[in-house]
């Protein structure tokens, strides 16, 4: 088994959900678009009264279109990949006194080709977390985080030739506050991207 290989599949799965779980970023007003700001206002900030407005509320995070991102991602990369399958629920609930829960009961699997044998990943995820966030200054319209606890679990399986083994992996720290989220959002739509990362987060309201 390349467990390089299986490493270099898992980190954009971990990081993915990371950047969700542990970030958020906020949104361009009730009609949607990124915003211009300024100043560090907060979640009830009259500044940014509509922005809160329209982030407020439940919102399910689109799974397969994240796990296409990641196979456009990692085939870029050279990576043998496939397919990549996403089912199950990711909700972000964002409540407009600055409080924030991510709940995920997702599970990603990944089709591979190692030389001759099919290589099939399978990560479930498991649990919640919550926090705290609030308008970040600046010209585009971003969340920052504190306070946020994980309770998130993620049980990652490799199977290789009919082969089967658990894969220890630990999430990439993508805490509150090292990675604010730019954000966008409409009646219907809200999305999430941090600077750094290649994937971009939608996500449609309940």
């Amino acid at each position: 088994m390349n467990n390089r290989l299986v490493s270099l599949i898992l980190v954009p799965v971990a990081l993915a959900a990371a950047l969700t779980a542990c970030s958020t970023g906020g949104p361009g007003g009730g009609s949607g678009g990124t915003g211009s700001h300024s100043g560090s206002a907060g979640s009830g900030s009259s500044a940014h009264g509509a922005d809160t407005r329209c982030v407020t509320g439940t919102w399910d995070l689109d799974v397969q279109g994240t796990g296409q991102q990641m196979q456009t991602y990692l085939t870029g990369k050279g990576i043998p990949i496939t397919s990549v399958t996403g089912t199950g629920p990711i909700t972000l609930d964002v409540a407009g006194d600055g409080t924030m829960t991510y709940t995920t009961g997702a599970t990603y699997v990944i089709n591979a080709q190692v030389n001759t044998l099919p290589m099939v990943i399978t990560q479930v995820q498991s649990g919640s977390s919550h926090g705290h966030w609030a308008w970040a200054p600046g010209s585009v319209l971003t969340m920052d985080f504190t306070g946020w606890v994980n309770a998130i679990t993620f049980t990652s399986t490799v199977t290789v030739g009919g082969q089967a083994s658990d894969i220890p992996f630990n999430v990439p720290d993508q805490g509150p506050g090292a990675t604010p989220l730019a954000v966008e959002c409409s009646a219907h739509s809200l999305t999430l991207k941090a600077d750094a990362s290649p994937f971009v987060l939608t996500f449609s309201r309940e």
